[in-house]
């Protein structure tokens, strides 16, 4: 939930993030972020634990489904601009 509608990571909320591991992981922040950045990895993903990975499937699946929704969308908002163009164009040449 922290990171969900982030187009980038600020400053702020990376210091956020570190806020977040150092409650949860207290004496193993640092191990729990390398941690992170090594399971994104596709040469470490036999070490995982299966409900792990299906966790991170699931993840990627969800974010790809919503890239495809916001790609639609804004094509389809580009297609409403051009027919309202067309249509005022059509208009004024009347």
């Amino acid at each position: 939930p922290l990171l969900s509608g982030q187009k980038s990571v600020t400053p702020a909320l990376y210091r956020r993030v570190q806020q977040v591991f150092r409650h949860k992981f207290p004496s193993k922040t640092s191990w729990a972020h390398s941690l992170l950045f090594v399971a994104e990895l596709p040469s470490f993903r036999p070490a995982l634990p299966p409900h792990i990975l299906q966790e991170m499937d699931e993840f990627k699946k969800q974010e790809q489904e919503k890239k495809k929704r916001l790609k639609q969308a804004a094509e389809q908002e580009k297609t409403s601009k051009k027919k309202a163009a067309t249509k005022k164009r059509k208009v004024s040449s009347s």
